[in-house]
């Protein structure tokens, strides 16, 4: 009788973009507790515009080239 194997991890372009926009949100704001001042509002305008932005891109590539998310088509 034939294991089955797991299914493996494919790195979609979705979960990309997901991953990058993640660890900066992260690092940003880590690094926004630890400043003060006027580099903490310049931080957090910056949180709150690219997040924005983020969200704008992603709805315009959805929407005009949806396609672009989904993962290769695999051959084995």
């Amino acid at each position: 009788m034939a294991r089955r194997q797991p299914p493996k991890l494919r790195l979609t372009p979705l979960g990309i973009v997901a991953t990058f926009v993640t660890l900066t949100e992260a690092v940003f704001g880590f690094a926004l507790t630890q400043v003060s001042g006027g580099v903490q509002v310049a931080l957090t305008v910056f949180l709150i515009v690219y997040a924005i932005m983020a969200t704008v891109a992603f709805f315009l590539i959805l929407w005009f080239r949806p396609y672009v998310f989904y993962s290769p088509v695999w051959k084995y």
